[in-house]
């Protein structure tokens, strides 16, 4: 859960941050965009996986959530 869930959430948060302030010659509202991968899991999970499809899970929650 922590790096899945935490780190994501962590390095999204920084790059956010980031990109409100606008780079060289650009304003904040150009923005950018931040970009997570993920496996597939929580689709498809097995009994021996469910840490991972719990991680896997707030993850594309938490995407979700940022992308609306």
């Amino acid at each position: 859960m922590d790096i899945d869930a935490l780190g994501t959430f962590t390095m999204s948060h920084a790059a956010l941050q980031y990109l409100k302030k606008g780079g060289q010659g650009k304003s904040p509202s150009e923005g950018g965009v931040i970009l997570n991968i993920s496996a597939t899991f929580q689709y498809s999970a097995e009994w021996y996986q469910i840490h991972v499809t719990a991680a896997k899970v707030s993850l594309s929650v938490f995407l979700s959530v940022w992308a609306a």
